[in-house]
């Protein structure tokens, strides 16, 4: 892995937290919840349900926020973040906001 260590993370309602329980350094959403997140070459992560940040390399950047409950986030093949609200709704992350996925919404109840 280059030589670089790996971390370990616990996401609480809290907020992220290192293996001894202490908040992890340099995130900048403190200890607000941090419901779900997805490990790859980046890492997603939901803030307070509303809000998704995006840590590459050594950088966070807050990529999107919600009016909408948001619960699920998985990173695509081509790299894109793709999350889940609470009504069941689809969307791409992308730009800054979130480009809801059109032909999932129009499948009837």
């Amino acid at each position: 892995m280059g030589g670089k260590a790996l971390d370990a993370w616990l996401l609480t309602d809290r907020g992220i937290l290192a293996l001894d329980g202490k908040p992890a350094p340099g995130v900048p959403f403190g200890e607000r919840s941090a419901v779900a997140g997805v490990s790859r070459q980046d890492i997603g992560v939901i803030v307070d349900q509303h809000e998704v940040w995006i840590l590459s390399g050594d950088r966070w950047k807050k990529a999107a926020s919600s009016g909408d409950a948001l619960y699920s986030i998985e990173r695509s093949e081509d790299g894109r973040f793709l999350v889940g609200t609470g009504c069941a709704r689809v969307a791409w992350v992308e730009g800054g906001r979130l480009a809801y996925i059109e032909a999932f919404d129009a499948v009837p109840e």
